[in-house]
């Protein structure tokens, strides 16, 4: 991502925060670990910059799954790699504290680009779960269904409306996820609320079932 347009994005929801209080502090941090030293040392910064961390929103296969979709596997690998870092430095990091969420995103209808079938990502978590079950970790999934962000990956040049149709002729049942649905359940796996919740997969697919 480039990092000035992350820091705009950044900046919108500080000015944001001035007028509506339920709007946290953000800032955008640029990091190309090469190794777990340097993603400890990216973690670290992020913990000082907001006075520590609770909760690890990780998409790394969503990055994965987009970037086999559009066939730059000659970038996906340096690419996986350091998302990869990323989330043994944070999970760790969580460890370390005993207590923390840990919430995987992936993209139900391309399951399949990652060479496992949903089952294995779910048993993958439904594991990973009971690995930090004595630290007080939380561990969640969330599998996405047609939102915004697939179809433009997926059908890049054309309209979201026009996507979906061409979506519709492979999964007829496959309707639009409000990108806002996503966003509220995973405040929700991220808050005190969800605390006995762990090992879940939950599908935001508007009932799509392959």
């Amino acid at each position: 991502t480039d990092i000035n347009h992350a820091q705009r994005y950044c900046n919108n929801l500080n000015d944001l925060r001035e007028i509506h209080s339920y709007y946290g502090r953000s800032r955008a941090l640029e990091a190309s670990p090469k190794n777990p030293n340097e993603a400890k040392e990216t973690i670290s910064r992020v913990a000082e910059t907001f006075g520590g961390v609770d909760i690890f929103v990780d998409a790394q296969l969503l990055s994965l799954q987009e970037q086999l979709l559009k066939e730059k596997k000659e970038t996906h690998s340096e690419s996986f790699n350091i998302c990869h870092l990323m989330t043994e430095a944070a999970e760790e990091f969580l460890k370390g504290r005993s207590r923390g969420r840990i919430i995987y995103l992936y993209h139900y209808l391309l399951q399949e680009s990652v060479q496992m079938c949903d089952s294995s990502i779910e048993n993958y978590i439904r594991k990973k779960s009971q690995d930090y079950k004595s630290d007080n970790v939380t561990v969640n999934g969330v599998a996405l269904g047609a939102c915004d962000e697939f179809l433009l990956c997926k059908y890049p040049n054309v309209s979201v409306s026009e996507a979906l149709k061409k979506l519709n002729e492979d999964h007829p049942l496959a309707g639009m996820v409000d990108s806002y649905d996503v966003a509220n359940l995973v405040s929700f796996l991220a808050s005190p609320l969800s605390s006995a919740i762990t090992g879940q997969t939950i599908h935001v697919t508007n009932g799509l079932d392959l």
